[in-house]
């Protein structure tokens, strides 16, 4: 009897992705994307933000040379005229100073915070990375643990299979001997009574 090979049935493994999973490595890689481009916004506008400040600080000052000099051109109360003059400059100036220490700082911590953030992102990057690595290799030897237990089943179904037949061909040829020796025995016994001739067998 001979063999006929089954074909071989392959599973095809899903590919499972990050779905609607917001702590999926995919999901955390983005967001932490969105919040490095948010942090980098935030400190180009505090950078702006210095730069007009010192910007008005210059032309305040200018402003303040520009009133000393009519001031002492005039020579009506010009002492008292500058000095409330660079009173008033010296607060302007402690507030301007103090409100361009105050961006300087917060822009310090924005880039201290943005580092921080890329540097999360990357490890998130490699993490995701890795993990998915890790799966197709699972994926990879589960297939072929697989292909593996499905060669071993058919090479067992195939020796089942022929080992029936052989039983079903061996049982066959004792029943056709059995059969013989009935009829031989049953034509004996009708020779006996002299039967012979007129029933066939």
């Amino acid at each position: 009897m001979g063999k006929k090979k089954s074909g071989k049935k392959k599973k095809s493994a899903k590919k499972k992705g990050g779905g609607d999973n917001p702590n999926a490595p995919e999901n955390v890689a983005k967001r932490a994307e969105l919040e490095a481009a948010h942090l980098r916004k935030s400190i180009a506008q505090r950078t702006q933000m210095v730069r007009q400040e010192s910007f008005k600080s210059f032309e305040l000052k200018n402003d303040l040379e520009d009133l000393t000099e009519k001031a002492e051109s005039q020579q009506n109360d010009a002492h008292d005229v500058v000095i409330d003059l660079e009173r008033q400059y010296k607060i302007m100036e402690a507030k301007l100073s103090s409100r361009i220490q105050e961006l300087e700082d917060k822009c310090a911590v924005l880039q201290e915070t943005l580092e921080t953030t890329q540097t999360d992102l990357e490890r998130t990057k490699t993490e995701a990375k890795e993990t998915v690595t890790k799966k197709d290799r699972q994926i990879k030897t589960l297939t072929q643990r697989i292909e593996l237990m499905e060669e071993s089943y058919e090479g067992v179904l195939l020796e089942a299979l022929d080992s029936m037949a052989s039983k079903v061909e061996q049982a066959r040829d004792k029943w056709e001997l059995e059969s013989y020796l009935v009829q031989q025995k049953n034509k004996d016994t009708l020779l006996d009574f002299g039967l012979s001739h007129s029933v066939t067998i």
